[in-house]
């Protein structure tokens, strides 16, 4: 199977053509600027992968669907409050890229996918929390993102972690998100230990709430933190999760996948 990974974000546009065979290859990539309209971005995007396919040596006819992840909601392949406008059509890429089908998801969700499918299996449940400027949420039941009925399902990032706590920037107060971005990790004049707990305590909703198999925290704050920064918010976990005398044990874990999962993850999005 042959498809195209395109992931949209304030960073840019970045295209992947990829070929899967129980694990997937990234055949080739490469990068475009966000231009000033949702329209522009979208046809520089397609423009972008028919110039790869080129490249690859493969046509819009080898490519079974073209996957598209950003960095907000998606439902049906509408993207809301995204870089591309309050709310944008995904689908508006095929009018520039002769691909039959489009699919699309949310950023988290893509690198969840990624995880899944490169390292641990379609029969693993996962949660993905990436933990950057904003805190970013996936999770696959069965094997797909779980969405809701609006596409907003999910996002931890707007739990209470503590009730009339800091202003979020989503105009709430006490928000996972507020206490654990990667601002408030780089903030040396904060406690590390209450950061810690402030993790803590949002993986541990996590795990109560779902009881994935594995969950995986990326993000630069884990690639800041690493395995120390793993050990010391696991070890809370472990401890307050109601459901620690399970056998059946939730891991833990840093990203497998490297710095193209989540182009990779939108390219595997339709399997």
């Amino acid at each position: 199977m042959n498809s195209i990974g395109i992931e949209i974000s304030k960073n840019g546009i970045t295209v992947g053509a990829v070929r899967y065979d129980r694990r997937a290859e990234l055949l080739g990539k490469t990068f475009s600027p966000i231009l000033d309209s949702a329209v522009s971005t979208l046809r520089t995007a397609a423009e972008a992968a028919v110039s790869l396919l080129n490249e690859v040596s493969l046509t819009a006819d080898d490519i079974d669907y073209v996957g598209v992840t950003v960095d907000s909601a998606v439902k049906d392949n509408i993207a809301y409050d995204s870089v591309l406008g309050k709310k944008t059509d995904l689908s508006a890429i095929l009018k520039y890229l002769p691909v039959k089908k489009l699919v699309s998801v949310k950023r988290a969700n893509a690198l969840a996918i990624c995880e899944q499918i490169q390292t641990y299996g379609a029969l693993y449940s996962i949660a993905y929390v990436e933990l950057d400027e904003k805190v970013g949420f996936g999770l696959l039941i069965g094997g797909k993102p779980y969405i809701g009925a609006n596409g907003l399902a999910a996002d931890i990032a707007h739990t209470t972690v503590q009730r009339g706590g800091k202003k979020c920037a989503c105009g709430n107060c006490g928000c996972f998100e507020a206490y654990v971005s990667l601002d408030e990790y780089l903030n040396k004049s904060k406690d590390h230990a209450q950061y810690v707990s402030y993790l803590a305590c949002g993986i541990t909703n996590v795990m109560n709430l779902f009881q994935p198999n594995v969950i995986v925290v990326g993000g630069r704050v884990a690639e800041l933190g690493g395995d120390e920064l793993l050990k010391e918010f696991s070890e809370l976990v472990h401890k307050e999760q109601y459901a620690r005398n399970s056998v059946n044990k939730t891991l833990i874990a840093l990203p497998t996948a490297g710095p193209d999962a989540a182009v990779i993850g939108a390219a595997l999005a339709g399997i």
